[in-house]
């Protein structure tokens, strides 16, 4: 019997003592350095040795070492790095440079050659320390902006300043020479560039093989000399005067005149023929766009396509030429065809939207408030006209009321003349409406009739008083939009105003969602009435437009409604005429009172309709 050398199992008997293992020379038994184990011990492994022997060996010998990959190797077998540890030589984590062997993590690769870290060839990368570059193969920036020692590589975002300094690009401004034509940096932290200045100016096509009028190139020129630079109006689609170098100018002037406009006349002259005939509304003042950016197919559905980013309230603080009436104001432009550039809405601060059911493009004004916001719309008008055309697809809707409210005091004008949006406000708007609904019909082409899909007649809601409102408001509000007739004219049965009467889910805190069908009355007060953050009343009457005095006639009008609903209220009586309320609503302004009266007695004239409801007895 042999005696085992530590046991791997030692039992233990009743009275404490250890009971040793013995095994007989025919078991399979191993002697290692003088003592017996079991070949299946645990204590031992079977490694080959440094002549390629297989031997066995204690686990805990000084010549076997537990590799990084869990595995047991013979030291003469291992790997020794440079820092003495000792790797499996199959381990990803050495790595062989110059016969020698380091752990990965102290080296780097590099176009897949491995470096030292601490190599003097070699360097961290400027901003990231996990990217190593060689010195030769780098810029090393200049300690004017950047820490001592730091790289960046070459032909990447490093430039030399005019001044010499090597930087990153990203940290210049890029800038032209105004009398070299030159392309130069300065960093932003170099003070000539402040001295001498910078203005932006048109400088190339993004497509010089196709040039198309919106895909430009602006570039910030050096303002060495104010002569270098002109005033040009030369791109169609730019409604604003933009720098040119006058260097550059004859090559925009041959571009524009053999490329561009002959392709966007021809285009625009073939799309405004076949708008045209569907222009109801059409004189010689409407649709003057010669050249516009043509939109190819409508959006799918109701998308954002440009909010600029100068967005914002335009505030007069006087009233001259809203006859006194200091209501804010915003303006919906319906249009067919074409489409503003980038540059024009920030111009004129116009948000577009995109429209399945008008063709193009709805562009919509910010707040505006007194002589300032009309002088703003003249403007957006002025673009609108030259590149934009409408057809009957197309309406022109009206805000009036408080779009805006000061965030601090004398942060902005406060809208000193708001609606109340009272109950007494509700009955007066809709009733005053409904009772001239008819003579605003008679001033609007025939395609605006009391059934048109997105803006309907309301003067089934005549007579709302506080015994009705209940149902009357309920319905004008929450009730289902009105279809009177089929597509054969046959009448339809009408919606009970009873079914829809103000409760606890029905009321002014109701959340209404955008597309409620209460809106697409020709008076909308969804805004009016619900819990809405801007409050405003909504007139969708009137036809497409974007002629400034069609515009500024039906704004006037809308304020004229919304003014008397809130404060005259005698008038408000069957048979009101529109001229009775613009007297009540600008009493001291005659010149408008004329205007307006004018405008639509020649309207009335020029479109001679007589009988506004034909098929809808129950609204005569």
């Amino acid at each position: 019997m042999i005696k085992l050398a530590n046991p791997d199992n030692i039992s233990i008997v009743g009275n404490g003592d250890k009971l040793f293992s013995y095994a007989t020379v025919e078991d399979t038994v191993v002697k290692i350095t003088g003592k017996y184990y079991r070949r299946d011990s645990t204590e031992i492994i079977r490694l080959r040795n440094e002549e390629g022997k297989l031997r066995f060996y204690r686990k805990d010998s000084p010549h076997i070492i537990l590799t990084d990959t869990g595995l047991y190797i013979h030291k003469k077998n291992a790997i020794l790095t440079e820092d003495g540890i000792y790797f499996d030589p199959g381990s990803p984590n050495i790595i062989k440079i110059d016969s020698k062997y380091y752990r990965s993590v102290y080296c780097c690769i590099i176009d897949n050659i491995s470096y030292i870290k601490t190599d003097p060839r070699v360097t961290s990368m400027y901003g990231n320390s996990q990217r190593y570059l060689l010195k030769t193969n780098s810029i090393l920036l200049s300690s004017a902006f950047h820490k001592i020692g730091s790289y960046m590589p070459k032909g990447g975002n490093v430039v030399q300043t005019k001044s010499g300094h090597w930087t990153i690009k990203d940290y210049c401004h890029e800038v032209i020479d105004g009398d070299t034509a030159e392309l130069v940096y300065y960093h932003q932290n170099e003070v000539d560039i402040l001295k001498t200045g910078t203005l932006t100016a048109l400088h190339e096509f993004q497509d010089k093989t196709n040039p198309q009028e919106d895909r430009l190139i602006y570039k910030k020129y050096l303002k060495t000399e104010a002569n270098k630079f002109v005033n040009s109006q030369l791109l169609p689609g730019i409604t604003e005067p933009i720098k040119i170098h006058i260097d550059r100018v004859p090559y925009f002037e041959n571009i524009v005149s053999t490329l561009i406009m002959p392709r966007l006349q021809a285009k625009a002259a073939e799309l405004k023929k076949s708008i045209d005939t569907n222009f109801s509304d059409l004189d010689d003042t409407e649709n003057r766009a010669k050249v516009f950016k043509t939109v190819a197919r409508p959006w799918p559905g109701k998308q954002s396509i440009y909010m600029p980013q100068n967005y914002g309230h335009v505030m007069g603080k006087t009233f001259k030429t809203t006859g006194g009436l200091q209501y804010s104001f915003g303006i919906e432009f319906e249009t067919s065809q074409g489409l503003l550039t980038e540059r024009c809405m920030e111009d004129v601060s116009l948000f577009a939207v995109g429209d399945r059911s008008i063709g193009a493009a709805e562009y919509v004004t910010p707040p505006m408030m007194g002589d300032a916001g009309i002088e703003k719309l003249k403007l957006m008008c002025k673009v609108l006209n030259a590149h934009t055309l409408v057809d009957d697809r197309c309406g022109l809707h009206v805000h009036v009321g408080t779009l805006f409210s000061p965030t601090k005091e004398g942060d902005l004008p406060k809208a000193v003349q708001s609606p109340s949006f009272s109950q007494g406000y509700l009955m007066n708007i809709i009733n005053l409406s409904s009772y001239i609904e008819e003579e605003l019909f008679s001033s609007l082409p025939k395609n605006r009739t009391p059934t048109l899909y997105h803006c309907h007649s309301i003067r089934r809601f005549a007579g709302i008083n506080k015994t009705n409102f209940s149902a009357y408001l309920g319905a004008f509000i929450f009730g289902p939009k009105e279809v009177w007739v089929d597509d054969k004219n046959n009448l339809l049965p009408l919606f009970n105003f009873e079914d829809y009467k103000l409760n606890r889910n029905r009321n002014h805190n109701t959340n209404v969602g955008t597309w409620a069908e209460g809106r697409y009355k020709w008076l909308n007060l969804i805004h009016s009435f619900c819990n809405k953050q801007h409050k405003t009343t909504e007139f969708r009457i009137f036809s497409a437009t974007t002629v400034f005095e069609k515009v500024y006639a039906y704004l006037m009008t809308s304020m004229a409604l919304v003014y008397v609903a809130d404060n005259k209220p005698s008038i408000i009586k069957v048979g009101v005429t529109l001229s009775q309320v613009f007297k009540a609503a600008y009493p001291k302004h005659l010149q408008l009172q004329a205007f307006l009266n004018t405008f639509y007695e020649e309207r009335k004239i020029k479109f001679n309709r007589k009988d506004i409801y034909p098929n809808l007895p129950f609204l005569k």
